[in-house]
Parts: C-alpha cells; structure tokens; sequence
C-alpha cells in the first residue's frame, strides 16, 4: 500500500509492504563434494523451510525542494526458523545554481547521497 500526503512543495510518502513467499522447488540438497586427493563422495543437505512472511513500512519526506529523507524497516517475521530485520535511512540533497553551465545554458546540478543501514 502506498499512500502520498502533504501539498505539492512538500510531499510525505508513506508505504506498508506485506508479503508471502512459497518455496515449491525440491527440498532433498545433495551437495558433491571432491577432497583435495581427489576422492569424491555426496554430502546430503537438510530441508530448507518452505514459507516466509515479510513485513516492512517506510516514508519519505521532501522538507525542501533540494532535500529527500527516507526511513524504512522490515524484515521476516520468524515462522518456520527463520527471522531477520533491516532498517534505512536515506538522505539525499541536490546543490543547484553553482555549478557551471553546459552548452544549452542549463546550470548543472550535483547530487549527494547517504545512507544507513542496520541488519540483524
């Protein structure tokens, strides 16, 4: 779901994102393994779980007109063994009017971006 507020000089952004993801391939992994003399045998794998749910929401804010700030979270929610979570934050700032002028006498702009990432 993605939904806009605030006015034309300051849009606010706001996502929520839910999802489902089935893994309907084979689950027997068979890995074939060579030693270093050259023998070779089968290392049998374990079944991998099948399902994962993932939720995750941001928003994003232009409090200027040369100014974005993203912040986003989401992850898998812990069903079936496994769990993970990651958050951003994006900022980006867009210098304009300093720069020098390209051959149809438009000023050229630069574009600054950081971001911040956590995994856990």
């Amino acid at each position: 779901m993605d939904r806009a507020f605030g006015d034309a000089l300051k849009p606010v952004n706001v996502q929520v994102r839910l999802s489902y993801a089935l893994e309907l391939l084979d689950a027997n992994r068979v890995a074939s393994v060579v030693s270093q003399d050259g023998t070779e045998f089968t290392a049998p794998g374990t079944s991998l779980r099948r399902g994962y749910l993932t939720v995750g929401a941001g928003v994003t804010m232009h409090p200027a007109k040369n100014l974005s700030v993203s912040l986003s979270d989401g992850g898998i929610v812990n069903t079936m063994q496994a769990s993970a979570q990651q958050g951003s934050l994006h900022v980006g700032y867009q210098f304009r009017g300093s720069g020098p002028v390209n051959r149809a006498g438009l000023q050229r702009s630069s574009r600054f971006r950081g971001r911040c990432e956590r995994h856990r």
